[in-house]
């Protein structure tokens, strides 16, 4: 939505992003003022939403069925993670934060610190300071680099909020409802894209 640039490997220049952009390890995307973007792990099926001004590089995607491992670098900025399965990272110079099972945010800026919200499954926040272990409905705060994690709080209501006004799928968990079906883009590219090896 509005502002958003892409790059499909660590060699290509950015670009206006298109829908059904291939990213490949390497590649990356960055949103402007009032921008968004969605991305789509193929074939598991895990959606990474980002929020404006925002920017993040795909550092590793395994094409692993089994136990899927995809690692991103946070630069600046919010992402939500809506993970189907196997384990997410996101690194940040602050620190690392992992999600296993399913639902973590993390929100990056060097003046206002590292949090990471979990808003279900079991998440994990870490630097070399120290680490801490999250679960549903609980968050961690890493204020500045070299500071150990926070031990969890509860979520705030306005993080909730933010949950449920970028993410559809996190709304309609927390409302007890089904998850929204993929939009049909999603479902042509499952059936030609396979993942990459590389």
């Amino acid at each position: 939505e509005n502002d958003v640039s892409a790059k499909t490997n660590a060699e290509d220049e950015p670009a206006p992003a298109k829908i059904g952009q291939d990213l490949r390890p390497g590649g990356g995307a960055q949103s402007g003022e009032d921008s968004r973007a969605r991305l789509d792990l193929v074939p598991d099926g895990t959606i990474i939403r980002l929020a404006p001004n925002s920017t993040f590089t795909l550092e590793a995607l395994s094409d692993d069925t089994e136990t899927p491992l995809t690692r991103l670098q946070l630069l600046g900025g919010q992402l939500w993670i809506i993970l189907s399965g196997g384990e997410l990272e996101t690194d940040t110079p602050y620190g690392t934060a992992s999600v296993r099972g399913s639902m973590m945010s993390v929100n990056f800026d060097p003046d206002d610190g590292l949090t990471v919200t979990c808003l279900e499954g079991h998440c994990t926040l870490a630097n070399e300071a120290g680490a801490v272990e999250l679960t549903e409905g609980f968050a961690s705060v890493i204020s500045a680099e070299g500071q150990p994690p926070s031990p969890p709080r509860e979520i705030s209501d306005e993080e909730r909020s933010a949950w449920i006004e970028i993410s559809p799928e996190a709304g309609a968990y927390l409302k007890g409802e089904p998850a929204p079906p993929p939009p049909e883009i999603l479902s042509e590219l499952i059936e030609t894209i396979q993942p990459s090896s590389q």
